[in-house]
């Protein structure tokens, strides 16, 4: 019941963002991508914005997050991303948004992210695969430190 409520949830934004113009990139930077999400997981979306577009949309961000279903929750997170908590049957289903620029699309080579394929992280991309080139040099990658023992200490 959780998965099919974390997959229609899924389903709602990609479909609103496809619509949405300033919207040209949906993300998912969390478990999912990496095949280590179970049921109770959350969705962690980063949404590529056009870059004029991007303060005003994250100014706004509630409007937007309330077209998905009834919000128990919408905040600021610590990490200064926005989380909004849904009602869905079963459990509360937390989402985790993240608002980019087009123009810094360049950090994401650097998130530590390891997708299973790049199809399991870009979820959409209307920049005729900008977005799909930065995110394919995450794939495979390993986020073992180089050095385990020294790591540890």
């Amino acid at each position: 019941m959780l998965k099919d409520a974390r997959g229609g949830m899924r389903a709602r934004i990609l479909a609103a963002a496809e619509a949405d113009p300033p919207i040209v990139g949906v993300l998912d930077y969390g478990s999912s991508s990496e095949g280590r999400d179970d049921a109770s997981s959350d969705l962690d979306l980063a949404l590529v914005l056009q870059d004029e577009a991007r303060a005003p949309f994250a100014a706004q961000w509630r409007d937007w997050a309330g077209q998905f279903g009834p919000l128990l929750l919408a905040y600021q997170g610590g990490f200064g991303h926005p989380w909004a908590v849904y009602d869905t049957p079963g459990l509360p289903l937390c989402v985790d948004f993240a608002f980019h620029a087009l123009s810094g699309i360049g950090v994401i080579a650097g998130w530590p992210n390891a997708p299973q394929s790049l199809d399991a992280m870009v979820l959409l991309d209307k920049t005729e695969g900008r977005i799909g080139a930065v995110v394919g040099r995450l794939v495979g990658q390993s986020l073992a430190p180089p050095d385990a023992a020294v790591a540890f200490e």
